[in-house]
């Protein structure tokens, strides 16, 4: 093809033609300039906005936080998102409109880190929902009751009540994976060998209030916290599934609580008193017993004389005592639903 001059420069409309040469087969080809101009088109927003399901975001978030909110997919079409934003110091948090994302739907909104700045996300199917690509998202925690003498929580073994309970290893420290609802959970093999010790932190309470959750990967015994030394005590005898539990007691309980799980994601709450204990699993009673809480000579997670096989993703303990029809305790519940919605809780 020979183009003898080019013409002045002009404005195309969005329904010119582009014009293209194959010499290989000497034949033209066109293409739409709206079609050019649509598709991978970048678009700069600084304030909370809606993306389209194919859609590349710029994010100017240097004055605050920011929402982009994704849409929902109707069977068949496709999503494809790419999102970069240009500060670090706000976050910008991604509403998936009820869609599940990585497999599970979320109320509470992630957001990209910072470190990264960015995020590629694409819409698999009803099932899955949108995943990314780059592991560039942090799923955010609604905050819990204040007040707790030890929080741990996505995998890490640092205090984050603020109170410098960190948990240390007594010899090998359990992983860090992906567990429960995709969030960062410290994980026994079984191995016997990944205890962890903290400093007693509750002398001088009267009563205690412990919430975990945890998952269950083998029918073996566990107990997941010990309180005090020399007291043989189990949250399941693997025998008969029934626990022998010591924590926050002076002597372990005899065939309480019963049933016990072996498999799946749980909560098992525990609510201490002067005169009162009770075990709630998933937030069901497993009946009150006439003992008085002991606040104990140590506190050790995952023991190492139960050959735990499973996960640990939050662990928090209040020093106080909240019953199971306290608002306090009805607070936790729905912020620990809210963060963990893969848990079956009544």
């Amino acid at each position: 093809m020979k183009i003898n001059n080019f013409p002045a420069l002009e404005t195309l409309a969005s329904n010119d033609l582009l014009l293209g040469w194959n010499s290989a087969t000497e034949t033209t080809r066109s293409i739409p300039v709206s079609t050019i101009t649509s598709a991978n088109q970048a678009r700069l927003v600084n304030s909370n906005a809606t993306v389209s399901k194919i859609d590349t975001l710029i994010v100017d978030n240097r004055s605050g936080n920011i929402t982009v909110v994704i849409p929902a997919i109707q069977s068949g079409e496709v999503g494809i998102i790419d999102i970069t934003c240009i500060s670090n110091t706000y976050k910008v948090y991604l509403d998936f409109s009820g869609e599940k994302f990585k497999g599970f739907t979320t109320l509470s909104n992630p957001y990209i880190q910072s470190a990264y700045k960015s995020t590629k996300l694409i819409y698999l199917d009803s099932s899955t929902g949108w995943i990314e690509i780059d592991n560039n998202l942090v799923t955010y925690l609604a905050p819990y009751r204040a007040g707790m003498k030890l929080w741990l929580e996505g995998g890490s073994l640092l205090d984050k009540s603020g109170n410098g309970n960190n948990a240390t290893a007594v010899t090998s420290a359990p992983a860090v994976v992906a567990g429960i609802d995709n969030r960062q959970v410290l994980r026994w093999a079984g191995s016997m060998n990944q205890e962890l010790q903290i400093s007693p932190f509750l002398s001088g309470t009267t009563a205690a209030t412990l919430y975990c959750v945890f998952t269950l990967n083998a029918n073996t015994h566990y107990n997941l916290i010990r309180t005090r030394n020399n007291i043989n005590d189990y949250w399941r005898f693997a025998n008969n599934s029934n626990g022998y539990i010591g924590t926050f007691l002076s002597a372990r309980r005899e065939d309480y609580p019963a049933s016990m799980p072996s498999s799946g994601h749980h909560l098992v709450s525990i609510h201490a008193s002067s005169t009162t204990y009770e075990v709630l699993l998933d937030n069901l009673s497993k009946g009150v017993v006439s003992v008085g809480y002991f606040a104990g000579d140590r506190f050790r997670i995952g023991t190492n004389d139960m050959a735990f096989t499973g996960d640990i993703a939050a662990l928090l303990v209040y020093p106080t005592y909240y019953s199971k029809t306290s608002t306090e305790h009805l607070d936790i519940i729905s912020t620990i639903k809210n963060n963990y919605p893969s848990l079956t809780l009544v």
